[in-house]
């Protein structure tokens, strides 16, 4: 984790992706960039999560958004040699079933991660997706597994057993 100081806040240049469209942080030579040992907890951050149907139609393609939901299918990565991919389905408390795919180093390393955990059901938040028809990560996406914040907690607490006993059929 690193602390910016004298960094200026202005526009972003439309030419370069950006995570958000009103503004972005540039650095100049009188910004410093420390690192630090401090650790910000999501849930001082309170990131806001879209409702699945609302993410559904949230569908322009530009502007970023939060979900969070039970994983409950992860297809196998799928490489070739300009991209690697992941589809991994995740599902809300109505049992609303979204499909988002992973790419790049998100397929490969946090699609690994949901691998290894996928019995458990875990829940995952994603941060800064896009959606066209379904969820897309990009560079800037944070996925997070079990997350400790409190709507992942509830999920995990009211459905979590429920969707462990009917993913058993």
């Amino acid at each position: 984790m690193y602390t910016i100081t004298n960094g200026e806040v202005k526009p972003p240049n439309l030419k370069y992706t950006t995570t958000n469209l009103d503004k972005e942080l540039a650095l100049t030579t009188k910004s410093i960039m420390r690192e630090t040992k401090n650790f910000v907890s999501l849930e001082k951050l309170k990131p806001t999560f879209l409702s699945f149907k609302d993410a559904s139609a949230f569908d322009d393609g530009k502007m970023s958004f939060n979900v969070f939901g039970f994983v409950i299918t992860i297809k196998p990565i799928f490489s070739n040699h300009t991209s690697k991919r992941m589809e991994v389905i995740i599902m809300n408390k109505e049992f609303d079933q979204l499909s988002m795919t992973l790419w790049g180093d998100l397929a490969e390393i946090e699609g690994s991660y949901m691998e290894v955990l996928k019995d458990a059901k875990p829940v995952v938040a994603l941060l800064s997706v896009i959606g066209e028809f379904q969820l897309s990560t990009k560079q800037s996406t944070l996925v997070l597994m079990n997350p400790e914040i409190p709507q992942c907690r509830e999920m995990k607490d009211c459905c979590g057993s429920f969707i462990s006993f009917i993913s058993k059929f």
